[in-house]
């Protein structure tokens, strides 16, 4: 190792094979290694590497590895070599690469070479018996600029193509070229000089060559053209051999002076000639084309004068020349341009002897300020069929005031001279005025048919400004002609602006039939405190007897009177006159309607009349205020004939979150419902619900009170009915003290209907599991208990615990039992088995019990309480009580079964499972005691959802009595269901997430049932988003129609 070099060699030697190995690195690196030996011959190798980098940009390496038994075997050799070489200065670049091994016949190679004039490129791909490639030699600019110096090659499967083109520059604007194009042997050989010469305004190109085609004849190719901004000279001509096969020539100026001929010879296929010769702008031409094979000749025969003002051309094609001139195709065009008159143009299409004629009048006078226009064109068929159109128009621009008029006329007729169909159409535009927008505009249109039937209109339309700056519109149309029984007249005049208008419009066919309508507007925003009026008048008068008048008239005015408080007074007022001929007494529709008020967002009221024939009216008044103590008041009410009259009075009121006041009010004619009337007021808040309501229903008077008490520790529930008798149902129930050890209850039901009354009373205090005290009174006359007392408590007999029930009723021992019991426990419960002799009136009876007790705890359970479950058996009857109790939940479950037959059971079931909710059951089923109806009671309240529902039913084998009542922020239901009848008042509110508009009715059954068509139904909408708009409908019972209510700004 020394600086800049690093060498080793290495020799290894047995005598039965031996490997040298000698490697120099220094700016290059080198590797030789020899592997020899006797064991298996097939792996020796010579290995040489060589690698050369002097930078980037000049490369080289060589690899040569041999392989086998004999290393002197030439088809053992894998040689690959790489080259890299480029030289920015210079712009020259050169690479190859080589890949050979004789044994698989591998002998590929590539390599390219390039300068600023050449390129050099070889690819050569041999595998086995396929060798395939190609070579392309190019250079540029060898001697002038220009020149060019391009072979090509490319072989492979036997076949060889090869492509040279060389380009030599010899003037200025002269080459001598020679191309060789050679496949297989077979060549075509293209030698001569080229011209070529051009710029903006002349040129001079042409080619003089020698084509030479293996086994052909050489061809001879000479072309010339010559260009300038004055005349044009062009030549061909082309030798085939010794023969002449085309020579062509044309020379012409720009004085329209030419001459031209034309030979073609293709010996036994084609003969071609031709002429032409011109002076000053007349000449004529001729081509004659012979098609041997076919035996037919084509001929086409021209004429032209082209001299200023005349421009004519006349061309003839004869499809069989000679054989038979009369079948040929002519056309004729004579033409006069002259810049003051324009164009007139005749022409004359002939085909196999049948003429079309075609002329055509343009003329124009003026510029666009101060134009006059004229066309015309006629055309003539075959068939004499005659065509023509006229079109006149004049334009004249005045210091911005336009005037502009039209004429248009077509025809169509069986020849020249015979009457046809026409069609006319003039139009005059006076003083159109683009900045101020005004014109005057009148069309008039004419139809002829040629057969006597005329169809005739006219058409006015035009606008003005006055001079307050309102603008006019008149118009007027008419129709009318023998095609037509009657004349049809239109005319309309409209002085308008910005926000109002005042317009007329009539119209008639023939005398039979008018329409006459006027009317105007004013519309101002309340903003501007503007009064704003709408009117409308129209009379119509048709030639139907059954309908032969209509009269309709419609008027409304609102005034301003509170811009702050958007409060307007508004009137409207309407009508509808329609009418036979006369034959019949009375009017066909007579209606008229009337509404004046005073509306506002806050506060309004509104009385609208409605007369139908000579019907009484319909009076509607309506009264609203929404208060800012967010109290609504409504008052509605509808006169639907004389003394006839329903009204609705409702006052909603929200004073806080918690409280809801409402009365409701009905008035009718009916007899069984003259005045219903529903008031009372709703507390809902976290700790108790309250409802008191009262139904009155003429002198009929029921009261609903409600109250529920979430007080954790002495949570109650109170629910009474008063009927209009003074007689009162009644649930209650209360939870007197709830503690560690125990807890104490009362509740009371009546039901005066069924004559049942039922007082109760709990309370167990519990030291421990063998010292504890279960009283439990009750008192119902209709299940013949009488002031029952039931006492069970542990009591020490002996030095053992007993457990002691005794039961009286109205001082009498009814039962008595002594039992003894044990104690166990059972994953977290506390069971206690007992049994023993029961004494009931009297007389012995065998009995035993299970008492199961745990307690709850906020880990394990998410709840703190307990739970006891008392299973008793006595004879062939049962006693279950099930009692739960945590902050959460408290139940309370007693049941009393006979063998064989149903069980009755109370049950009372409270759960509050968060701040917000609480949901009550009661269900007493006393009916295998002797009570002939089931009760049932289940109430909800969702604070957060601002829901309540209350369901209390009472139920026997055949009848059903239920009162339902659902309250939401959206909808709300009262119901009561009886055998006959369902009772109910519904309504409902919707306010979508914009808050602008508010939808909503109220319905009042009083046999929804049977009769739930029959209903007081009152409906609104109320939308303020762009405007206020106000819809009512009142529809009940007594009113045949339904009465509506609108109001809108």
């Amino acid at each position: 190792i020394s600086p800049g070099e690093m060498s080793s060699d290495i020799n290894l030697d047995n005598g039965q094979g031996h490997l040298k190995g000698k490697l120099i690195v220094d700016e290059s690196m080198n590797l030789n290694m020899v592997f020899n030996n006797k064991y298996n011959p097939s792996a020796n190798f010579d290995l040489k590497y060589a690698f050369k980098f002097v930078d980037m940009a000049n490369m080289d390496s060589k690899l040569q590895f041999i392989h086998g038994p004999d290393l002197s075997n030439k088809n053992a050799i894998f040689k690959l070599a790489n080259n890299v070489k480029y030289s920015g200065n210079k712009e020259e670049f050169e690479t190859s690469h080589e890949l050979t091994y004789p044994g698989l016949g591998i002998d590929d190679k590539l390599e390219l070479k390039t300068t600023k004039k050449s390129l050099d490129f070889e690819v050569k791909v041999g595998y086995s018996k396929v060798k395939v490639g190609t070579k392309v030699e190019v250079e540029i600019d060898k001697k002038a600029k220009g020149d060019l110096d391009f072979d090509f090659e490319l072989y492979g499967f036997d076949n060889k193509l090869e492509i040279e083109l060389e380009r030599l520059v010899i003037g200025g604007h002269k080459s001598k070229i020679h191309h060789t194009f050679t496949f297989n042997g077979k060549s075509i050989d293209v030698r001569g000089e080229v011209k070529h010469f051009i710029e903006q305004h002349r040129a001079d190109i042409g080619q003089d060559l020698v084509i030479k085609i293996t086994a052909y004849p050489d061809i001879k190719w000479k072309t010339e053209l010559k260009h300038t901004q004055n005349d044009i000279d062009a030549s061909i001509k082309v030798h085939y051999g010794s023969d002449e096969v085309l020579d062509a020539f044309l020379k012409a100026d720009r004085d329209i002076n030419a001459n031209g001929n034309l030979k073609l010879n293709i010996p036994n296929r084609l003969i071609a000639n031709g002429n032409v010769k011109a002076t000053k702008g007349s000449g004529k031409g001729w081509l004659l084309v012979n098609v041997v094979e076919l035996q037919r000749k084509f001929k086409t025969e021209a004429e032209l004068k082209l001299a200023e003002p005349t421009y004519n051309f006349d061309v003839t094609f004869f499809s069989n020349f000679e054989k038979d001139n009369s079948r040929k195709y002519r056309l004729v065009t004579n033409n006069q341009y002259k810049p003051e008159s324009l164009l007139e143009s005749k022409n004359t299409l002939e085909i196999l002897g049948d003429k079309s004629a075609f002329n055509v009048k343009l003329a124009r006078k003026g510029e666009i300020n101060d134009l006059e226009e004229a066309y015309e064109a006629e055309l003539i068929l075959p068939n004499e069929q005659y065509f023509a159109g006229k079109c006149h128009r004049t334009i004249k621009n005045e210091k911005g005031t336009i005037n502009v008029q039209g004429y248009l006329s077509l025809e169509q007729r069986p020849n020249k001279n015979a009457a046809g169909k026409t069609l006319t159409l003039k139009g005059v535009l006076k003083n159109l005025k683009p900045a101020e927008r005004t014109f005057d505009l009148s069309y008039t249109l004419g139809l002829d048919n040629g057969a006597g039937q005329t169809l005739n209109g006219e058409l006015a339309l035009k606008k003005t400004r006055k001079p307050n700056a309102d603008s006019q519109i008149d118009y007027t149309g008419k129709l009318y002609g023998t095609a037509m029984s009657e004349t049809l007249q239109v005319n309309v005049i409209s002085i308008y602006n910005e926000n109002k208008a005042d317009y007329k419009f009539s119209g008639s066919y023939g005398k039979g039939a008018t329409v006459n309508v006027k009317g105007k507007y004013d519309i101002n925003s309340i903003e501007s405190k503007r009064p704003s009026n709408i009117e409308l008048e129209v009379d119509i008068l048709t030639p139907n007897s059954v309908v032969r008048v209509i009269k309709y008239n419609f008027q409304t005015a609102i005034n301003v009177l509170d811009a702050e408080k958007e409060k307007v007074a508004l009137a409207v007022s309407s009508s509808l006159f329609v009418d036979d001929d006369g034959k019949e007494q009375g009017a066909t529709i007579d209606v008229s309607y009337t509404g004046i008020g005073q509306i506002s967002p806050t506060e309004g009221s509104f009385k609208e009349t409605v007369s139908v024939q000579k019907q009484d009216p319909h009076v509607v008044s309506i009264n609203y205020a929404y208060l800012p103590d967010k109290k609504i008041l409504g008052d509605v009410s509808v006169e639907y004939a004389k003394d006839q009259t329903v009204r609705v009075v409702v006052d909603v009121g929200v004073p806080n979150n918690e409280t809801y006041n409402f009365d409701l009010q009905l008035e009718t004619p009916i007899e069984t419902a003259k005045k219903v009337r529903l008031h009372g007021q709703i507390v809902n808040t976290k700790d108790i619900f309250k409802s008191d309501s009262t139904l009155t229903v003429d002198d009929a008077k029921y009261v609903e009170k409600i109250y529920l008490d979430f007080n954790e520790e002495t949570p109650s529930y109170n629910f009474e009915l008063v009927y209009p008798t003074g007689k009162t149902d009644k649930v209650y129930a209360k939870i007197l003290r709830m503690d560690d050890y125990g807890f104490a209850s009362e509740g009371k039901i009546i039901f005066h209907v069924y004559d049942f009354t039922l007082d109760t009373s709990t309370d167990i205090v519990v030291h421990s599991y063998e010292d504890f005290v279960v009283k439990i009174y009750a008192d119902c006359p209709k299940l013949n208990v009488n002031k029952a007392n039931l006492v069970a408590n542990t009591k020490d007999v002996g030095g053992s615990k007993k457990l002691q029930v005794n039961l009286k009723q109205a001082g009498k021992v009814v039962v008595d039992a002594i039992t003894t019991y044990k104690l166990h426990k059972e994953e977290g419960k506390i069971i206690i088995d007992g049994s023993g002799t029961v004494m009931v009136n009297g007389e012995k009876r065998s009995g035993n019990f299970k008492v199961t007790y745990r307690e709850l705890t906020q880990n394990r359970d998410k709840e703190k309480g307990s739970e006891l479950a008392i299973n008793a058996i006595v004879g062939t009857k049962a006693f279950d009580i099930e009692y739960i109790q945590t902050q959460k939940h408290f139940k309370y479950l007693t049941s009393y079964c006979v063998e064989k037959k149903e069980c009755a059971h109370i049950e009372i079931d409270h759960k509050s499972p968060d701040d917000y909710t609480e949901v009550l059951v009661i269900n007493l089923d006393l009916r295998p005691l002797g009570v002939s109806h089931e009760f049932g009671l289940k109430s909800e309240t969702d604070l957060k959802k601002l829901k309540h529902s209350l369901d209390i039913h009472v139920v026997n084998n055949q009848h059903k009595y239920q009162y339902s009542e659902l309250t939401l922020p959206t909808r709300s239901h009262y119901t009561l269901t009886t055998p006959k009848r369902v009772v109910s008042l519904e309504s409902v509110v919707n306010q979508p997430k914009d808050k602008t508009a508010i939808t909503g009715h109220v319905v009042l059954y009083l046999n929804k049932k049977a009769k739930p068509q029959e209903k007081t139904l009152l409906e609104f909408e109320l939308d303020t988003k762009d405007a206020l708009n106000f819809n009512a409908k009142l529809s009940a019972p007594p009113l045949k129609k339904v009465n509506l209510f609108k109001y809108f700004t």
